[in-house]
């Protein structure tokens, strides 16, 4: 009887946490802040990945930005890629005008500095606060959707799915991820200060609300362009969850449209257009050269997947540039199942939309979204991206704000399958308790992954290695991995060759790889003149460079490194052409000054010094340069140059200890030993770990027959040794 009585006592107790406890909305917000945090803790310390590097740790832009009225605007009034690193490869697209995002990022770098784990920290508290509020606006869409107890439930379910998804890590755990994360949070904001103006009586009110609206649209588009998909968000908000008219619908969406207008002309204003010839190049533009069906059939096939990421999150991907996901005609056999799928889905959620139906809400939330950004994208230029990643037509970020869609589909079916097995029995209190328990295992599953995802978001070589096995055909990837496979071998010490070879022949294969799905780009080459360099096999690695030029012919780094392997193979002649073809790509003077070298390396000292003094004139204080110019001086036996470069090199760089022998050779030459010695002398007393000058000392004193004083410094030298030699050791 104490048995029966306790197990009653703990159903009860179950019941009445489930049931009242949890909704709670002070123990639902404690919950979703616990379980995010949870989830995404081991992401805070990762170090800058992928885009968010480029973005922060690469930008001088915010290393450099006064906080003034012309720091600020200079965010307004550029791409947010401009002024990283020019040796990067470009951006194609204008697609990534965020000037609120970039800015955020500049507070932040002149608060705390260059943080990896400040960056991801700020992250994570900015999904808290989304978590928490998305709360709030479900609540208040459910409003007169469902009963109270239900609402609860319902909110506090949907929220969790949502908060767990898998797909949203490249969202928090990439910093790159600050844009959506901002942008939605001011859209949650957004869309409850609306619902509070559709139900408010005051004209007054609603008119002051406007403005607001307005505001808050035009900062989540300065965060993020995605944001315009809710511009058909909003009215099926309003359609399924308040009792308003048509026309009165169309009022409120007054201001989001000219918001939406009055944003795209200011943002036209500001970015300039992406460059023609890349939006010809495949590896840019997958749909460069598309035609309409496969337009149709790719857009198809991607809305397929996007929702099988959304069901089965277990194959994650950062990246599915060229060739990763091959375009679709539109028969082909899952594009064309994709296409019936998704037609027959909108067909009945049009259907069911007068009864308010819930799924019917999800589905065009859903493709209506999607739909703006893949049909939007191709109306407003065919051959250039908006929404759309660079160089893919898929992308699971894309997926951050329409899984809200999924969320709160698995939410009410999770709810109904419950009702339905126990109205059955008569006991709908045990609903609510298995929709919980129903949540918890969906919680379980995407907790998990999420958690192991984080941990691929650890660095850049972490994400590449961990995707470069779920898009093999990425050409991206597979060059991205290509460059650490060189890196590693890099890193090895010298009796470890065979590893070394062994990660330079994967590398090979890499790269060959990315030639095969698009022979057409430079980067494999150049990957591929690398690693034979490294291999010993100039001849090549100059062949492969000669490749990589043929396809970047504008590129002035692919003819500089072809010229320093020319160096190397001691073909002189064609170094200098490469050089100079560097010259005229790039405008850098540093071109002369390795011509120069290589005229230095023929016995054409009169040419190299022409190549020398046209360097010189901007580069004064470069003291080898100074050095070098006066040994040609020497050589031709005009003494007096020679000295003046030679003392204009010691005064730039009294540390350079060339100089120093250089003088008193030239003395030498003269044939005044006092001076020669002085030279020496003087380079010895500023530089007394020198011990070149020791040995050059050590070679006159004993020519000149001071046996004694050759004697002293031999010893000076010795000890010099002795002492790098314990420090090497």
């Amino acid at each position: 009887m104490r048995d029966i009585l306790s197990a009653k006592a703990l159903r009860k107790g179950v019941n009445h946490i489930v049931v009242f406890w949890l909704s709670s909305h002070l123990v639902q917000c404690i919950i979703i802040s616990l379980l995010t945090i949870g989830i995404y803790a081991n992401s805070v310390f990762n170090d800058y990945a992928t885009d968010g590097a480029r973005l922060l740790s690469h930008n001088p832009r915010l290393l450099d930005t006064e906080f003034s009225t012309d720091g600020i605007m200079g965010f307004f009034m550029r791409d947010a890629y401009d002024g990283i690193d020019k040796n990067e490869r470009p951006i194609a697209a204008n697609e990534h005008y965020q000037p609120l995002t970039m800015l955020s990022f500049a507070i932040e770098y002149r608060i705390f500095g260059e943080h990896p784990y400040i960056s991801h920290s700020i992250n994570l508290i900015l999904y808290v606060l989304t978590g928490l509020l998305l709360l709030l606006v479900l609540e208040r869409m459910l409003y007169n959707f469902v009963p109270e107890r239900q609402r609860h439930l319902l909110s506090f379910v949907a929220t969790l799915i949502f908060m767990a998804h898998p797909v949203h890590t490249e969202i928090v755990a990439s910093v790159k991820g600050r844009n959506e994360l901002l942008s939605f949070l001011l859209l949650l904001v957004m869309v409850l200060v609306l619902l509070r103006e559709a139900v408010v009586k005051s004209v007054w009110v609603k008119v002051l609300l406007a403005p607001v609206v307005a505001s808050l649209f035009l900062l989540a588009l300065l965060t993020e362009e995605a944001a315009l998909g809710f511009m058909v968000v909003i009215p099926l908000i309003f359609y399924f969850f308040t009792n308003l008219r048509k026309r009165v619908v169309l009022l409120f969406n007054i201001p989001i449209i000219l918001t939406a207008i009055g944003y795209w002309y200011l943002r036209r204003f500001f970015v300039s257009e992406a460059p023609p010839d890349t939006l010809s190049d495949v590896f840019f533009n997958p749909f460069a050269e598309a035609t309409l069906g496969e337009y149709i059939g790719s857009f198809a096939f991607a809305m397929g997947r996007y929702l099988l990421k959304l069901g089965f999150p277990f194959r994650l991907s950062h990246d599915y540039t060229y060739n990763a996901m091959p375009l679709q005609a539109w028969y082909a056999p899952w594009a064309l199942i994709s296409l019936i799928v998704c037609t027959a889905a909108i067909i009945w959620a049009v259907s069911k939309s007068h009864k308010r139906n819930i799924y019917a809400f999800a589905i065009l939330f859903f493709m209506s979204y999607m739909g703006l950004i893949y049909i939007g994208d191709y109306i407003i230029n065919p051959r250039e991206f908006l929404f759309l990643p660079t160089g893919s037509y898929f992308e699971e970020r894309l997926l951050y704000v329409p899984s809200l869609a999924f969320s709160i589909a698995v939410a009410f079916a999770t709810y109904e399958l419950s009702v339905l097995i126990f109205k059955r029995k008569k006991q709908i209190t045990f609903a609510y308790k298995y929709v919980f328990l129903g949540t918890l295992f969906i919680l379980m599953l995407y907790a998990w992954r999420t958690v192991e995802r984080n941990q691929d978001w650890a660095s850049h070589d972490n994400i590449i290695r961990a995707d470069i096995k779920v898009a093999p055909n990425s050409i991206r990837l597979n060059t991205a991995y290509t460059e650490i496979l060189i890196r590693d071998a890099d890193s090895l010490d010298a009796n470890e060759n065979e590893r070394k070879n062994l990660l330079l022949s994967e590398a090979e294969q890499y790269a060959q790889h990315a030639i095969s799905i698009d022979s057409s780009q430079a980067l494999p080459y150049i990957l591929l003149g690398e690693i034979y360099k490294r291999k010993g096999d100039i001849q090549s690695a100059i062949s492969y460079y000669q490749l990589a030029a043929k396809f970047a012919p504008n590129d002035g780094n692919i003819y500089k490194e072809k010229g320093f392997l020319m160096v190397e193979n001691k073909e002189y002649r064609n170094a200098n052409i490469a050089f100079l073809e560097w010259f005229k790509k790039d405008k850098t003077m540093e071109a002369f000054l390795e011509i120069g070298k290589c005229y230095e390396k023929l016995f054409e000292p009169d040419s190299a010094l022409l190549y020398y003094q046209t360097y010189l004139q901007k580069h004064e204080e470069d003291a080898w340069l100074q050095n070098q110019i006066g040994k040609i001086y020497a050589k031709k036996g005009n003494f007096e140059k020679a000295e003046q470069h030679f003392y204009k090199a010691a005064k730039n760089d009294k540390y350079f200890t060339e100089v120093y022998k250089s003088l008193s050779d030239l003395h030498l030459i003269r044939d005044d030993i006092s001076k020669a010695k002085l030279a020496l002398e003087q380079g010895i007393a500023i530089n007394p770990k020198a011990l070149s000058l020791y040995q050059a000392m050590i070679s006159l004193t004993l020519s000149t027959g001071d046996s004694l004083t050759a004697e002293s410094y031999q010893v000076k030298a010795d000890l010099i040794k002795s002492t790098q030699k314990n420090k090497a050791q």
